[in-house]
């Protein structure tokens, strides 16, 4: 004797999984797309590093930036202060000085009068940025991270269902 499916719409409507379609895919999806993003990030990351002209530079003061209440909805109240960004001068390639500002952390990564190597693309000084892995590479590690916890996500949704 064959028992009777007993939920035919619900496989039509959601596909070979049911509803845990919904699930898989969004959990999934995002997640692969994250980690392709973060694959595009870190090789554009290299193609900068292969290209890149080292010069000397030094880091010439700290800029605090104040959090808003935006930065603070989004961030904890243990980690709720200022933030430090290092501005650093260097000479560019006709001679002139060039100052930029590097990426911000909760605590001063440089003290100021400190030396650094400064990378930039040859001929555009102004897209200059520090040579240190939290400037090259801590953004495409974390979208990389999340981006393998929401495709762990889907499987295990997809796990759990079979």
């Amino acid at each position: 004797m064959k028992w009777p499916d007993p939920a035919p719409d619900r496989r039509s409507r959601f596909g070979p999984l049911g509803t845990l379609s919904i699930p898989v895919l969004t959990f999934g999806g995002i997640g692969l797309l994250m980690v392709l993003l973060a694959g595009v990030w870190a090789i554009n990351s290299a193609r900068f590093l292969s290209d890149a002209v080292r010069v000397p530079g030094v880091v010439v003061r700290n800029e605090i930036e104040k959090p808003t209440t935006s930065d603070l909805s989004r961030r904890s109240q243990r980690s709720s202060g200022p933030m430090y960004a290092p501005v650093v001068r260097f000479r560019g390639p006709g001679g002139e000085e060039v100052e930029f500002t590097g990426l911000g952390s909760g605590e001063p990564d440089y003290k100021e009068g400190a030396r650094v190597t400064v990378l930039h693309p040859p001929g555009h000084p102004e897209r200059a940025r520090i040579d240190s892995h939290h400037e090259l590479w801590l953004g495409p590690i974390v979208v990389a991270i999340w981006g393998l916890l929401f495709t762990g996500v889907g499987l295990l949704a997809k796990w759990f269902k079979m």
